[in-house]
């Protein structure tokens, strides 16, 4: 019995030790991230200095990468056809080294990470908190977990008026299940 009774209060602290670690972190990463410190993985057309945690230093030949996105989406109003045209000029998305040492090859676009270079707000110096719960009711989240645009520790690379017209050309193309950019031909 003695021995049960050890096993159990052991298990209890050991989960409860393992909350409250979960706790901090989130917690950490939370003020980080209301402080605009940059804390997730590596992004085309910037780098991370390894003696600033947190920031971005803008990289000009991803910088220009991005913008030839943004620009030729603008032109075009396709996420495939932006995808095409970028990867027949050569471009391809970061390459980079991990912490372990282990090289990153750039790859070509795909829908997906083409769709996340157009809507990321880092381009324009911002950092979003919380953006996993940023389509639930906000009312009725916790003040930690909501969902918020603070500024970011970094210079944008990509122009504000550019970044706007690219999100409501997006919004309008999901929102009608047509391309804008294209005229529209009826037949009857």
């Amino acid at each position: 019995a003695q021995g049960k009774c050890f096993v159990t209060i052991m298990g209890a602290l050991n989960e409860f030790e393992r909350e409250q670690t979960s706790e901090r972190t989130r917690l950490v990463l939370m003020v980080r991230g209301e402080r605009g410190l940059w804390h997730a993985g590596p992004i085309l057309g910037y780098d991370r200095p390894p003696e600033k945690k947190g920031h971005l230093i803008p990289n000009p030949e991803e910088a220009a990468v991005v913008n030839a996105a943004f620009d030729t989406y603008t032109e075009c109003g396709s996420i495939l056809k932006t995808c095409e045209l970028l990867n027949a000029k050569g471009y391809h998305t970061k390459e980079y080294v991990t912490y372990t040492g282990r090289p990153r090859r750039g790859r070509p676009f795909v829908y997906t990470s083409m769709q996340n270079l157009l809507t990321n707000l880092a381009y324009i110096g911002k950092r979003e908190i919380n953006k996993r719960l940023m389509h639930r009711p906000q009312d009725k989240l916790p003040e930690m977990q909501r969902y918020k645009v603070v500024a970011g520790v970094w210079e944008p690379i990509v122009p504000l008026e550019k970044f706007n017209r690219v999100q409501a050309l997006l919004r309008q193309n999901l929102e009608h299940k047509r391309n804008e950019v294209r005229p529209t031909r009826h037949i009857y």
